[in-house]
């Protein structure tokens, strides 16, 4: 009986040695950590995302609109909206359609087109569009759509600095734009 109890007692100990190594090499990582997408160094505002920028990590506690490793196929090709450091978790929101966020070093600036310099714009224009600006029936310019306000019936354009030159100047002399999209 006394030989019976200590086997017993040896086998109960190396069981939880066991378990607990098991715990520490695998059971941990299942079910405590998450897995995320993150970036493997720092980027700044305009940078576009390749594969290659993209790794996974691990967090204690995953945050709604953290993006997974699953969805990491939509970030490529997407811009950096704002710095970005490495390894920190990626939101939706930090990232823009690849020419839509402004960028001075690469010419890209935003413009607002009030109503009032609109004589007619379709309803149907969306963010990622490409607006087509004619004045006097002819093309002025095109530019991409980077945000539509349906209360103010405005339009926000990504456009060099030459085509807001452009645009300003006709605005300003009192011209309006018909302004359409492909």
């Amino acid at each position: 009986m006394e030989k019976g109890k200590r086997i017993l007692g040896v086998i109960l100990i190396c069981l939880s040695i066991g378990a607990l190594f098991a715990w520490e090499k695998w059971g941990r990582n299942k079910f405590i950590y998450d897995d995320i997408a993150v970036l493997s160094h720092s980027v700044n505002r305009g940078t576009v995302i390749t594969e290659e920028m993209l790794e996974t990590a691990k967090v204690e506690q995953y945050s709604k609109g953290m993006i997974k490793p699953q969805d990491m196929s939509w970030l490529i090709g997407k811009e950096a909206g704002q710095y970005v450091r490495a390894e920190m978790p990626l939101f939706r929101e930090y990232f823009d359609e690849e020419g839509l966020a402004a960028d001075q070093s690469q010419d890209r600036h935003m413009l607002n087109v009030p109503e009032n310099w609109i004589d007619s714009c379709p309803e149907t224009i969306e963010r990622g569009r490409e607006a087509c600006f004619y004045s006097g029936g002819r093309l002025i310019t095109r530019a991409s759509v980077s945000a539509v306000n349906t209360e103010s019936k405005s339009i926000e354009v990504v456009a060099s600095e030459a085509q807001v030159k452009v645009i300003s100047r006709i605005a300003a002399s009192g011209n309006k734009f018909v302004i359409s999209y492909d």
